[in-house]
C-alpha cells in the first residue's frame, strides 16, 4: 500500500535525515499516543510512517505530497513534543483536504462538516482495523488466511513459565493470557506500529520490561534484535529471583527456540490492515465536532483517534487483508543512528495552500511552551496551529 511512497527519494531522504539527526527523533516523550513507553527512535519512525499512511488514504493525490512532506519534515525537526508533532500532522491534512474540497473558509461550520465528513468516510468507514505481528508468520498467513491466536507457537512452554513466576510473586511480567484466543485490533497505525516490531508483546515483556531491565540500552535491545543484550536480560532476571537450575534451563532454552521461532534477526515493522466493515459496523458520531469553538485542524485531530482498540475472535481470508512491511532497526543500524546535525533555527516559509493567513489564533499554551526555543520554531508553531 505504502510501496509507491516508500522508494521515492524524497522520502528516502527524509527517513534518513529522521534516523540520522537528533533534532528529529530527541523528543520528549509523553503518554497521549502510546501503549507503553516508546524509545525516542521508534516514536518518531513510527510518526513518519503513520504521516505516509494517512496521506495515502485521505489525500492520495500525490500532486499534493511533495508539499505535505515538505510540511512534515519542518514539523518534525522544529517541534520538540511527540503530542504536538501527531496533532500538527493533522493540522497539516485537514488544510490540504480543504484545498481537495474546494473550501476556502475553514472556520465555517459548513466546511468542518464536509471535511470531516470526507475524513471519516474514506479513513474509518471505510478504513482499516491494524494488527500489528511478527514477520515470521507472513508467509503462512498470506497462503492460508489468518485465525486468531492459532499459529505456531511455544505456548506450552510459556504457560510453564508462568507458573514458575507466580511461584516468585512475578507473574505479571508475562501478562498474558494463554487460554485466551481472542487479539487486539487498533485504528492507531502508530500502535500498530509498535505491536508489531516488540511482538509477541509477553516475550518483549519478558526479556525488556522485567522489572530488572531498567536501563534504555536494555530496554531497546528486543526491537534491536539483540540477541546478547536480551540473553543477558534473562539471565539477570533469573539470577535475581533465584531460580534454580531446571527453571533456569527452561527459561533460557524457550528463550533461544522462540527467537530462531520468530527469525528475530531478520524481522521487520509486518501490519495486517483489515477492513473495519469486516469487524463491527459501529458508527462514530463526528457532528459532535463541527462546532464554533472548536478549530477544524483539532476536529479532524480528535477525529482521526477517535477509534479505540476492540478484542476480536475469529478468522480472515488472506484475500481480504492488506500487508504492509517497513523497515526499521536495520536501516537504523546501518545508517548509523545519530551522527548528523540539524538546524532547528532556520525561518520556515509555507506554501499559501498549505498555511494561509486565514487561520485561527494560536493558542497560548502552546506560545508558552515555545518561548524558550529559537524564533524559527516560534514561526512553525504559529503558522501551524492556526488551522
Amino acid at each position: 500500500m505504502l510501496d509507491d511512497l516508500l522508494i521515492r527519494k524524497d522520502v528516502q531522504k527524509m527517513f534518513n535525515d529522521i534516523c540520522n539527526s537528533e533534532c528529529y527523533f530527541n523528543k520528549k516523550m509523553n503518554k497521549s499516543i502510546e501503549y507503553q513507553s516508546y524509545t525516542d527512535i521508534e516514536q518518531i519512525v513510527f510518526l513518519f510512517y503513520d504521516a505516509l499512511f494517512k496521506f495515502k488514504l485521505i489525500i492520495g493525490n500525490t500532486e499534493y505530497f511533495p508539499e505535505y512532506l515538505e510540511q512534515i519534515d519542518k514539523l518534525i525537526r522544529k517541534i520538540d513534543n511527540f503530542k504536538d508533532i501527531s496533532s500538527g500532522i493533522s493540522r497539516i491534512i485537514s488544510r490540504i483536504c480543504c484545498d481537495m474540497l474546494g473550501e476556502k473558509d475553514i472556520n465555517n461550520s459548513f466546511t468542518k462538516e464536509k471535511v470531516l465528513g470526507y475524513i471519516y468516510n474514506v479513513y474509518i468507514k471505510n478504513g482499516y482495523y491494524i494488527h500489528g505481528y511478527s514477520s515470521a508468520y507472513t508467509g503462512v498467513i498470506k497462503e492460508e488466511g489468518f485465525v486468531t491466536e492459532i499459529y505456531n507457537n511455544l505456548y506450552p512452554n510459556f504457560i510453564k513459565m508462568q507458573k514458575i513466576l507466580d511461584k516468585y510473586n512475578c507473574g505479571c511480567i508475562l501478562d498474558k493470557d494463554f487460554s485466551s484466543r481472542e487479539i487486539s485490533l487498533t485504528s492507531n497505525f502508530v500502535k500498530g506500529c509498535y505491536y508489531s516490531i516488540n511482538s509477541p508483546m509477553y516475550f518483549y515483556k519478558l526479556l525488556c520490561k522485567n522489572g530488572y531491565a531498567t536501563s534504555k540500552k536494555e530496554i531497546e535491545c528486543y526491537f534491536k534484535n539483540d540477541y546478547k543484550g536480551c540473553f543477558n536480560n534473562l539471565t539477570k532476571l533469573c539470577n535475581k529471583l533465584k531460580f534454580n537450575d531446571k527453571e533456569k534451563s527452561l527459561f533460557i532454552e524457550t528463550f533461544n527456540s522462540e527467537w530462531k521461532l520468530l527469525k528475530k534477526e531478520k524481522s521487520k515493522i509486518s501490519l495486517m490492515l483489515i477492513p473495519r466493515k469486516l469487524v463491527t459496523n459501529e458508527e462514530i458520531n463526528y457532528m459532535d465536532l463541527v462546532s464554533d469553538d472548536i478549530a477544524l485542524g483539532v476536529a479532524v485531530d480528535r477525529l482521526l483517534n477517535s477509534g479505540e482498540d476492540v478484542n476480536y475472535l475469529g478468522c480472515f481470508d488472506p484475500r481480504s487483508i492488506t500487508f504492509i512491511e517497513l523497515d526499521f532497526y536495520k536501516v537504523l543500524k546501518n545508517n548509523g543512528v545519530g551522527d548528523s546535525i540539524c538546524d532547528k533555527t532556520a525561518e520556515i516559509e509555507f506554501d499559501e495552500y498549505a498555511f494561509s493567513n486565514d487561520y485561527g489564533k494560536v493558542s497560548a499554551l502552546l506560545l508558552l511552551g515555545s518561548l524558550a526555543v529559537s524564533l524559527g520554531v516560534i514561526i512553525t508553531l504559529i503558522n501551524l496551529w492556526r488551522v
